[in-house]
């Protein structure tokens, strides 16, 4: 089902995994053969100037959970930024280039 997100749901439009050798990047284009991940976006309304009514002042906290790849996991992350908007337009696209960085660490290790 996480993966169901990164294809179809919140998080179908952000980068794809792709491995080209022994590189892996985060592209929306393909460079290479895909690594499929999966993931879970999240927005949670928090009351930050504390009247007890969320506002159009009060930003959410914006998340991100996955792993990659999606068949064979061998990366997982966890992203939150605290008062910055949307899971899938704030967070995701950090766990994104973190999960790339880390498979790309591991492909290139001896």
């Amino acid at each position: 089902m996480m993966a169901e997100v990164v294809e179809s749901g919140t998080g179908r439009f952000l980068p794809r995994l792709w491995r080209d050798g022994d590189t892996v990047v985060a592209a929306q284009h393909p460079a290479g053969d895909p690594v499929p991940y999966a993931g879970k976006t999240g927005t949670a309304q928090v009351d930050q100037d504390g009247d007890g009514k969320i506002g159009a002042k009060d930003r959410p906290h914006a998340w991100f959970i996955g792993f990659a790849p999606a068949d064979k996991p061998e990366v997982a992350v966890a992203v939150i930024v605290e008062n910055a908007g949307w899971g899938s337009q704030v967070a995701a696209p950090i766990a994104v280039e973190l999960m790339a960085a880390a498979l790309d660490r591991g492909a290139s290790a001896p």
